[in-house]
């Protein structure tokens, strides 16, 4: 099993002051994968327009190594 203290995600997520206003780890990991619903792929596009946290959060998960 993973950890999670070494998902990129999870790690970038917990250093947000307004962690509840964010897409959870798996939220964006699915927007990752394209295999969310229009409607959540329309609020998550919203949500990255306006959160550079959740942007970089984003970027780290696309360069951690695939297991």
């Amino acid at each position: 099993m993973k950890d999670a203290s070494q998902n990129p995600i999870e790690q970038a997520l917990r250093h947000s002051q307004r962690a509840e206003a964010h897409p959870d780890a798996d939220m964006l990991a699915a927007f990752a994968e394209g295999a969310l619903l229009d409607r959540e792929r329309e609020s998550v596009l919203a949500h990255l327009a306006a959160c550079e946290e959740c942007r970089r959060a984003l970027h780290l998960a696309s360069e951690a190594p695939q297991l």
